[in-house]
């Protein structure tokens, strides 16, 4: 299998929808995003990972930070770090907490690579609308 058949297999089972929420409309205005941002962290010359991750829910009952993008953020750190990558989550210090307990690194430090140095991502992290406000979902 090629690596470009392994990607799109990889794309075809991510791009699935089981809760019926409309995703598949989504996926079919950036069709090569995935292959292409694949390519670009492989080829990176530095394997410096940040991921930034957290999003405050204040209509939660109760208030409450996100769930799943931390999750991902963990999974991400598990996957990269054996290929050789650093991993480093940027998050609110709730969130920071969770993730160090679930992924512990007793030789962490806080000296961030951030520009041309790092490859950045990020999960379920909240920016603005064209109006400046962010919104859950």
């Amino acid at each position: 299998m090629t690596t470009d058949e392994k990607l799109a297999a990889i794309l075809a089972a991510i791009q699935t929808d089981p809760g019926h929420r409309g995703l598949a409309e989504l996926f079919a205005y950036c069709p090569d995003d995935f292959t292409a941002a694949c390519r670009s962290l492989e080829s990176h010359p530095h394997r410096t990972l940040i991921v930034a991750t957290g999003f405050y829910i204040p209509s939660a009952k109760p208030p409450a930070f996100e769930t799943d993008g931390p999750l991902g953020a963990a999974f991400l750190a598990r996957a990269f770090e054996p290929l050789g990558y650093r991993v480093e989550v940027l998050a609110e210090a709730p969130v920071q907490r969770a993730f160090d307990s679930v992924h512990p690194r007793p030789d962490r430090d806080r000296d961030y690579y951030v520009g041309p140095k790092a490859f950045f991502i990020a999960i379920e992290r909240g920016g603005p609308g064209a109006d400046g406000r962010c919104r859950t979902m």
